[in-house]
Order: structure tokens, then C-alpha cells, then sequence
């Protein structure tokens, strides 16, 4: 008998099992370990600056971009709705 191997279970069962083990140890107080982790290692810092940079420049990038599509018609006036 020939055995399939299921390559998407074989890559979700580690990933599942990572989260558990995160989630079991914040639930038992360990919150402080991984806060005091994140901010040493400084990930979370660089990650929220890296967002805030990307979410500013998207809303320049939209607000620039709201003449154009009025223009255009994309965006209904206040009468129109």
C-alpha cells in the first residue's frame, strides 16, 4: 500500500503546534518573558516605526490621490449618495 504524503498538514502541524505553545505559556503569566524579549531585541520597535512609515506614506499617497479620482468620477460627491 502506497502512503501519500500531505506536504500542507506535514508545514501547518509545527506552525499549530508554535501557537499552542505561545499561547499556553502567555496564559500561564509569561507575558513578561516575551514582552521583556520583544523589547530587547528590539523587534517590536522596528516593526511598529517600519508600519507607521508605511501607513503614512499611504495616506499621503491617497490624499494626493483624491482630486484625480473625483476628476474621474471613482468618488460620488455628498449628492450623489
Amino acid at each position: 500500500m502506497l502512503l501519500r504524503f500531505d506536504f500542507y498538514a506535514f508545514l501547518l502541524k509545527p506552525i499549530v503546534v508554535i501557537i499552542v505553545i505561545v499561547i499556553w505559556s502567555m496564559s500561564l503569566g509569561w507575558k513578561k518573558i516575551w514582552g521583556d524579549f520583544l523589547a530587547r531585541s528590539n523587534i517590536l520597535n522596528s516593526l511598529t516605526r517600519h508600519l507607521h512609515t508605511i501607513s503614512l506614506s499611504n495616506y499621503t499617497s491617497i490624499i494626493a490621490s483624491l482630486p484625480h479620482l473625483r476628476r474621474h468620477n471613482f468618488i460620488p460627491s455628498i449628492y450623489e449618495l
